[in-house]
């Protein structure tokens, strides 16, 4: 009996706990988690267009934290629909990295497409000028295009229109993908021909300390910012401390 008495006295104080749990402060969601939760849940939706309509809903709140970013990329990485990802990859693109965090993301996904889908990846290299980070992402453009080659008429046999297509298309894949490093490089090589590929990777060589000192200029900008907006926070709170005693 006294074995019962116990556990009905264990019951009732576990019942009285936790009904007594729900007057128990809850965390508040800064703006930006409830921002968060909302785009994860907009995720779930089988609709493509539902997904894309989350991540430009999500975008418009214009977050700031790390955490963000990361639902960004792994949309990018992850979703079934490529519309969708292509979509997540400039909402990364875009995001206020006050270090190269974001375009080591980038180039994550730049590096994840197909090797031979050639389309996609000058698609994606054209959104790497929306970083504000240059250094690295040109990097990857220039080593992409040392890759290609550059695609000559058939001299000899019958060319087909297929194959003059095919020639075409390939001119355009590399023009584009020439197009989408200068964005970021602002190299003097623009003539799409056959020696693209070794001229881009010899100009890359002799100027890649450039865009790696402005990189660092913008670094140690932010860094200073960050730095000053640690120590306003710091003065404020000790400010507050003292007008409370």
């Amino acid at each position: 009996m006294r074995v019962l008495a116990l556990g009905c006295l264990a019951v009732a104080a576990w019942s009285s706990a936790a009904s007594d749990s729900k007057y128990l402060p809850q965390k508040v969601l800064t703006p930006e988690e409830t921002a968060q939760e909302a785009y994860a849940k907009a995720l779930n939706n089988p609709d493509k267009m539902a997904r894309a309509a989350g991540i430009a809903a999500f975008l418009a709140t214009k977050p700031t934290l790390p955490q963000s970013w990361q639902l960004f990329y792994q949309t990018a990485m992850s979703d079934p629909e490529g519309n969708v990802r292509f979509e997540a990859f400039k909402a990364l693109a875009a995001m206020p990295a006050h270090d190269t965090s974001v375009a080591r993301m980038m180039i994550s996904v730049f590096n994840s497409l197909k090797l031979n889908d050639w389309k996609d990846r000058a698609m994606y290299g054209k959104a790497f000028n929306m970083c504000e980070f240059k250094a690295d992402l040109a990097a990857t453009l220039a080593d992409q295009i040392s890759k290609m080659r550059y695609a000559e008429d058939v001299r000899y046999g019958r060319t087909t229109e297929k194959g003059k297509d095919e020639v075409k298309e390939k001119r355009k894949e590399l023009m584009e993908m020439l197009e989408a490093f200068n964005d970021i490089a602002k190299s003097d090589v623009s003539e799409c021909n056959k020696e693209t590929p070794e001229k881009v990777k010899k100009w890359w060589a002799a100027n890649a300390i450039k865009l790696e000192k402005a990189d660092g200029a913008v670094l140690s900008k932010y860094a200073k910012a960050d730095a000053d907006a640690a120590q306003a926070a710091k003065l404020a709170k000790e400010k507050a401390k003292d007008a409370s005693k």
